[in-house]
Formats: structure tokens, C-alpha cells, sequence
């Protein structure tokens, strides 16, 4: 896991804005991404929804994107996640039964997220959510 910080340059003591870090596309970077997003966000309730969330998008990712994705997290001026790939596929919000094997993943950022979207990228996309 590589891991970037940006900090706010023009106080000294001012909160960091944001962290990324980037995970190989395999099934075990997709634990190591919620984690990575969990402990970024102090309020436990709010930090469960956002666990779960990577962790559908970050399997997403790991099952359609090559190489790496990256996760990151903005905490101002909203608490906002972003998961990028390189895959130019977009994802589909399906329509599921309690008998579909499986596309849950953006139904669930849809009922949890106060926000979410996808935006295309020069090389791949980002999918995102904001509570």
C-alpha cells in the first residue's frame, strides 16, 4: 500500500485535507482499503457505513480494474471517498432481487451515501460518495 498525504500549506496547524493510498488489484487489498478508510473517520456510525462502502467499490475495482485503484478520503468540507481505477468500463446501478447472485454494490452506496456519483477520467474513472 502506497500512501499520500496533502496537507493544508498556509497553517502550520490546520488539518490535513485529504489522504489516498493505492492497493494492488487483489481480493486482499480490498480488507487493507476499508481499513484504510475506517480509521480516517472518528465517528463510529459514520465509519461503518463508509467501511462498507469501500469495500463494495473497492471490490468493484479489484475485479475490473488492472494493476491498481486508489482510495481517498476528504474530510472538509465533508467527509467525501473516492475510489479510482484505470478501467474506462463504467458501473451500473442495478436493479437486484434477494435472489441475484450478486450487483449490490452501488444499491448500497445508494441507500447509505447522502451523495454519490462517477466522473470519467482521462485513464479510467473515480466513483465516489459523500455523507
Amino acid at each position: 500500500m502506497i500512501t499520500k498525504l496533502n496537507g493544508h500549506a498556509s497553517e502550520s496547524h490546520s488539518p490535513r485535507q485529504w489522504e489516498e493510498a493505492s492497493f494492488p488489484a487483489e481480493p486482499r487489498a480490498v480488507r487493507a482499503a476499508r481499513k484504510f478508510a475506517g480509521r480516517l473517520v472518528a465517528e463510529p456510525s459514520e465509519r461503518e457505513s463508509v467501511e462498507l462502502m469501500v469495500s463494495e467499490l473497492a471490490t468493484n475495482a479489484m475485479r475490473y480494474a488492472d494493476g491498481v485503484f486508489s482510495v481517498r478520503v476528504s474530510l472538509r468540507p465533508r467527509l467525501r471517498v473516492e475510489v479510482r481505477d484505470a478501467s474506462d468500463a463504467l458501473p451500473v446501478l442495478k436493479a437486484t432481487t434477494s435472489e441475484s447472485p450478486g450487483g449490490r454494490g452501488l444499491q448500497i452506496v445508494n441507500q447509505l451515501a447522502a451523495n454519490w456519483g462517477i466522473e470519467r477520467l482521462d485513464s479510467g474513472k473515480v466513483v465516489w460518495f459523500e455523507l
